[in-house]
């Protein structure tokens, strides 16, 4: 209740009688977490400018919430809450054993040359960073929270940016649509206030 989810799609591969197939499946990339009260509304803002992504979360609490969701695990050098699992550490070296290496009763290993030594299989830096994003397809996101716009103390119902990401709309129980301007260190402020007057 107190946190908005980010799932996202992966292919998983199957085999059947006569090949393989390959299918879509969902998994948590990241969660949106420090919300106290219910999440009516989620709102995304590509990152295909900025490199990030933003997300906007309407909370019953009267918050409207921003957060920097990034494909990674850091935030400027800090850590950032992230999904945990196996790929935490990823060697800097990985050798296949091979069966023409024989220790020698001194210790010394017979290193392989020739086919042997391709068949061992050095794999390059590139296949390891492949299989640590996801040797069953996902990737690893990092979400933290940025900005925290506190306009009304009454419940928000609806977040929307628009389509740069720069503005964002937020409307309440108090019936008042607020505008928010992105300022160029990134934080969010009050751009706008409309409301309805009953004459």
């Amino acid at each position: 209740m107190g946190k908005a989810s980010i799932w996202r799609s992966k292919e998983v591969a199957h085999t059947v009688s006569l090949g393989s197939a390959t299918t879509k499946e969902l998994y948590l990339a990241a969660e949106l977490r420090g919300h106290r009260a219910l999440v009516r509304d989620v709102a995304w803002a590509s990152g295909n400018i900025r490199g990030w992504d933003e997300v906007a979360t309407a909370c019953k609490d009267g918050v409207v919430r921003v957060f920097k969701v990034v494909a990674g695990r850091e935030h400027g050098g800090e850590r950032a809450e992230g999904r945990k699992g196996e790929f935490e550490k990823v060697p800097d070296k990985i050798i296949a054993p091979s069966s023409t290496q024989i220790l020698i009763e001194n210790g010394a290993k017979n290193i392989p040359s020739g086919i042997g030594a391709g068949l061992a299989g050095q794999r390059t830096n590139r296949s390891r960073q492949q299989e640590a994003q996801g040797r069953d397809g996902a990737v690893i996101h990092s979400a933290k929270e940025i900005s925290r716009l506190e306009a009304a103390r009454a419940p928000v119902w609806k977040v929307e940016f628009d389509a740069d990401g720069q503005l964002l709309g937020s409307m309440g129980d108090d019936g008042k649509l607020m505008m928010w301007r992105r300022e160029p260190n990134g934080l969010w402020s009050k751009s706008a206030e409309l409301g309805m007057k009953r004459g």
